[in-house]
């Protein structure tokens, strides 16, 4: 008979492009043709969840738990995609714009039952390997640096996740396809159930 988990964490992803609540942003440019900037994280129709279960053998020895998403939409087993998509012109002084992704995870991760009542688990307890390093710039390969690197949350309400300039000075498109597998690092903890968020946000400047 199998033990049911003595730990679950819940992590929601919800996704903004400033400073619109929503996928699609058109922002000022020259009138020949606007700017535009789009962010996707995980399923185009809901905020996504991945749950980390955890049985009763495993808590706190240390073996990362590798979370299972509720709609998986990456090119991996278990991935969320992250995909970034941009069309603008260069800035007045001649540079391609500036494209940042954070992530805030500062509201960490919170018990809803009662055995670990008042328990909050900090975010960088959660971790991700990023996969498919291929950003594309104005119909070419990029450097992967402007890609996610492995990493986790740092607890932050801005943590940088990457920043890069958009092509060349003139009208260029970039576009940012990245499959994140998140893990759970499993120290010891309090049994119980744990949910909090994660709001990844793009901006274009």
């Amino acid at each position: 008979m199998n033990r049911p988990p003595s730990l679950w964490l819940i992590l929601w992803l919800a996704w903004l492009v400033s400073p619109a609540s929503h996928a699609d942003i058109i922002l000022t440019g020259p009138t020949v043709q606007p700017n535009s900037l789009s962010l996707q994280v995980g399923s185009l129709s809901a905020i996504d969840r991945v749950r980390f279960d955890v049985s009763s053998g495993q808590a706190g020895n240390g073996t990362p738990i590798i979370g299972v998403p509720s709609a998986p939409t990456g090119s991996q087993l278990n991935s969320v995609l992250v995909r970034l998509v941009s069309n603008a012109y260069g800035t007045g002084a001649g540079l391609p714009p500036q494209i940042t992704l954070t992530a805030d995870s500062s509201g960490g991760l919170t018990c809803i039952t009662t055995g670990c009542a008042g328990q909050v688990l900090p975010f960088n307890l959660i971790g991700w390997t990023s996969y498919d390093h291929t950003l594309s710039s104005g119909g070419s390969s990029a450097s992967t640096t402007a890609d996610i690197a492995s990493g986790r949350f740092d607890g932050s309400a801005s943590q940088r996740l990457l920043s890069y300039r958009s092509g060349s000075s003139a009208m260029s498109s970039a576009t940012l396809s990245n499959s994140l597998v998140f893990h759970y690092l499993n120290p010891p903890r309090l049994a119980g159930t744990y949910q909090g968020r994660v709001t990844f946000t793009a901006v274009q400047f």
